[in-house]
């Protein structure tokens, strides 16, 4: 691919290929399960190759396929029916923090905007790790339990248990508002935390309900829904000028009116010393590659830990405890309405597989009830046929003639 692809930047065709996808599909308690895939048409565009979803505006983003010639624009989803990706399997991470962990250092701070972001990587530690003893009581005496609750369509809310097990059969019903007053809004009181990308902790959300605290998680990791390559990627930073190093143009320096020694010189500047509005100065601050002011590639990540464009797939089997998912992980999972309205890499539509068809259900049911009702019949009636037949052959026969 030529240089020029990249408009300014370094080419695309440096960076790791993004034929590797990843989605997930929430929790069905523990273990959390996620797909993978592979794009067998892959042309070798990177980031470049695909368009991608937007949550915030609701509509597919095709800024990066202008990056390169001849891009496919190919719709960042592997569920749809005509994709090219084919399922590389499922998998399961017991320990559903450390998954979330790994996902939103290194790709969530460069999928979701800031507020978001800032919200995640906080609320994602206050989540109950297990079956934990809250300070309330039944009105029976019993002490009260609460843990993380897996809801329909992917989703997970808080919920009170009356045993330390946490097993669904001992879920001790309440609104959320009750459990608000017990537990307080675990989500929202935390702040964002300093020395990360997150605007130096510039949001607070100890103000919000726990209900509102709820659906703004749900809300905002409903984007891992949809398919992400494994390659981190930034589409804000098509040019790879989001970062310059730790260093000024010296003909800006001089005075120089060049644009783009103005927007290092600055970027380099506010990234070390900051920008008098921020007191998280050098949050982007790292070496690329050694370079004198350097310029990253096009597209290029820069996560929370230091990374640029990590491969995220390789982060989940090297960083959780990722297992190959068993059947009875799909069919629980299956249960929660997660793995019901997308295709098997366009083999198998589990939109028509493994949907609820209740009216066909039922149509079906009545049909073989039916049918089982007229066997039952067609033997009671055969049955008396015989009967009344060998009636017929033991009856005495006649010794008089009838006139």
């Amino acid at each position: 691919m030529p240089a020029e692809s990249c408009r300014g930047g370094r080419p695309l065709d440096c960076l790791p290929h993004h034929y590797l996808t990843f989605t997930t599909h929430h929790y069905i308690l523990s273990p959390l399960i996620s797909k993978q895939y592979v794009n067998e048409n892959y042309q070798g565009n990177g980031a470049a190759e695909y368009q991608y979803y937007d949550p915030y505006y609701k509509q597919w983003d095709q800024t990066a396929c202008s990056y390169a010639n001849g891009s496919p624009c190919t719709k960042m989803d592997c569920h749809l029916s005509s994709t090219s990706f084919s399922l590389l399997g499922f998998f399961k991470h017991r320990k559903y923090d450390d998954w979330m962990e790994q996902l939103f250092k290194h790709q969530g701070i460069c999928r979701w905007n800031d507020e978001d972001y800032a919200f995640m990587k906080n609320a994602r530690k206050a989540w109950p790790q297990g079956c934990t003893l809250s300070s309330a009581k039944t009105k029976n005496g019993k002490p009260l339990y609460y843990d993380l609750k897996p809801a329909y369509s992917g989703e997970i809310t808080v919920s009170m248990y009356i045993d330390a097990t946490c097993d669904s059969s001992s879920e001790y019903y309440m609104s959320t508002s009750a459990i608000e007053n017990i537990l307080g809004n675990i989500l929202g009181n935390g702040q964002a935390s300093q020395h990360s990308q997150d605007n130096g902790g510039d949001y607070d959300f100890s103000g919000e309900s726990l209900a509102s605290s709820l659906n703004r998680w749900n809300s905002a990791f409903d984007i891992w829904s949809i398919c992400h390559s494994c390659v981190a990627h930034d589409l804000d930073n098509p040019d790879g000028s989001v970062y310059y190093g730790t260093c000024y143009d010296d003909g800006f320096y001089n005075n120089d009116d060049n644009t783009d020694d103005k927007a290092a010189y600055y970027n380099a500047y506010n990234n070390y010393y900051g920008d008098g509005n921020n007191d998280d100065a050098n949050r982007q601050l790292r070496q690329l590659g050694g370079d004198y002011c350097p310029r990253g590639y096009a597209f290029e990540c820069y996560d929370d830990a230091g990374y640029t464009s990590v491969n995220q797939c390789m982060k989940f089997s090297a960083k959780t405890v990722m297992r190959t998912a068993s059947f009875r992980d799909l069919a629980i999972a299956n249960l929660q309405g997660t793995l019901t309205s997308h295709s098997l890499s366009g083999y198998v539509d589990q939109t028509y597989e493994f949907h609820s068809h209740t009216k066909t259900n039922a149509l079906t049911y009545t049909f073989l009830v039916s049918m089982c009702m007229l066997c039952v019949a067609s033997l009671v009636y055969l049955v008396k046929i015989i009967q009344e037949a060998s009636r017929s052959r033991n009856a005495p026969a006649l010794t008089e003639t009838l006139v």
